[in-house]
């Protein structure tokens, strides 16, 4: 390495939104690297999602061997979902192999990077950190550094992601003011950090366009079944906003780097519509590999379970509460106090004392199931779970074998019909949903060479 690599990760970065918008001359900065570079379309993870995407950028190699496949892993011996780290990463990270070689680095923000393993300059955790942890930062005295410059240090949205469900404006709004506030603040903290020191590499990830993309994509996509146009056409120059403040941005990084740095410019996974997504619970249900306790109050939730009663009932309740002024005027306030946003997979268990949930599923008659509901399927396994009934080896890789064939023939329109027939629920198990994951982005600037 003759001279620096500098790499933005820009979360959930698609062509979909960038292209048009460097055409139309928008996006000046992104627009010249891509001119002067190489840049195109690259395939994500398996699965395509930030947890395990970034961890294969870190080390090279893919989930199945890095070890980190999901935003939440299970806990050995037992039914519980737990959080995964670093520590879930078996495998040395680019900046470990670097500061080991003597080269120095910056990276900040990257998910997936607490708590923090050691390297040679400044590491400061990302998405995906437990809240309220002040052991973020290495060196540690420069967390009080950059707070006594910048004020605290905000890593992720505390706009109630539960809100943004309901697209209120004022959740829309406080959306995108505090996405602008902590561009500028983790951009502030990343010019600052290479102002003090030399650094061999350099990265910096930003998480919000990710988030706007999740919660807000409806209103970019004119095609989209959830699209508004009254509200679309409202937000539309704010969210372009953002994205004009974040090139602007990159062109400041881009300038301080210098001529000589290489520069890359990189996403986890992409973006795009889908109109259905599924509940591997309920679909588990449907085939009779997960059984429901006989007590009283599980059959009770299974049968309001049958007949509507729902999170997604519960949302839709949600939504027309949510749009009255005073509800609106208390989340201001919750956030101008500094509440965090609650994460979809908390809200689920806070939730799970009304609703049909892993409460009530009866293990020793199930022989297969899914933590969050989407993603991966567990079989309860003999020995593995606590209550397992599935015998290791033939007995499980028949199940097994099973399970995927079934999957492989899944099509919304036949299951949709078939679970009406067996009277699944009215929101079946083909849900609706209003993102999906598609192959990643890439852009890369060529080191100049002047000698």
């Amino acid at each position: 390495m003759s001279a620096k690599l500098i790499v933005l990760g820009l979360d959930g970065a698609t062509y979909t939104l960038l292209q048009p918008w460097m055409e139309a001359g928008q996006l000046p900065h992104l627009r010249k690297i891509v001119d002067t570079g190489v840049s195109g379309m690259l395939t994500s993870s398996i699965p395509p999602v930030t947890s395990p995407a970034w961890p294969c950028f870190m080390t090279g190699k893919n989930p199945g061997k890095h070890g980190v496949t999901w935003f939440r892993g299970k806990r050995r011996h037992s039914y519980e979902e737990i959080r995964l780290d670093s520590t879930s990463i078996d495998s040395k990270t680019l900046w470990e192999i670097l500061s080991e070689d003597g080269r120095k680095v910056a990276v900040l923000n990257v998910p997936v990077t607490y708590p923090i393993r050691p390297v040679n300059g400044v590491m400061i955790s990302g998405f995906l950190m437990p809240p309220g942890k002040r052991d973020f930062v290495h060196p540690p005295e420069l967390l009080d550094e950059l707070e006594e410059r910048f004020g605290p240090y905000q890593e992720d949205l505390k706009t109630p992601l539960f809100t943004l469900v309901n697209q209120t404006p004022a959740a829309i709004e406080m959306l995108l003011q505090e996405a602008r506030e902590l561009l500028d603040y983790k951009f502030s903290v990343a010019e600052y950090i290479m102002e003090k020191d030399e650094f061999d590499f350099f990265m910096l990830h930003i998480l919000e366009p990710d988030r706007i993309q999740h919660w807000l994509w409806n209103l970019l996509d004119s095609t989209h079944p959830h699209y508004q146009r009254e509200i679309a056409e409202r937000y539309y120059g704010m969210i372009l906003e953002y994205y004009r403040a974040l090139d602007s941005r990159i062109g400041t990084i881009v300038a301080k780097a210098g001529p000589e740095a290489t520069i890359i410019i990189m996403s986890d996974h992409g973006f795009g519509p889908c109109h259905k997504g599924i509940d591997l619970n309920a679909w588990l249900l449907h085939e009779g590999y997960l059984k429901i306790k006989d007590d009283p109050v599980s059959q009770i939730k299974f049968f309001t379970w049958k007949m509507g009663w729902n999170p997604g009932a519960f949302i839709g309740f949600s939504k027309r509460l949510l749009k009255m002024k005073s509800i609106q005027e208390l989340l201001r306030k919750a956030r101008a106090r500094g509440g965090g946003a609650r994460s979809p997979l908390r809200t689920n268990r806070g939730l799970a004392s009304l609703f049909l949930s892993m409460r009530d599923i009866d293990w020793t008659r199930s022989r297969a199931y899914s933590l969050s509901a989407t993603g991966q399927i567990w079989v309860n396994v003999a020995g593995r779970e606590p209550q397992g009934i599935v015998r290791p080896r033939e007995e499980y890789q028949r199940l097994r074998d099973e399970i995927i064939e079934k999957l492989k023939g899944l099509s919304p329109r036949t299951q949709v019909k078939r679970s009406m027939r067996e009277c699944l629920p009215r929101k079946k198990y083909i849900e609706e949903s209003i993102w999906r994951t598609v192959p990643i982005l890439s852009f890369c600037r060529r080191r100049t060479n002047t000698s």
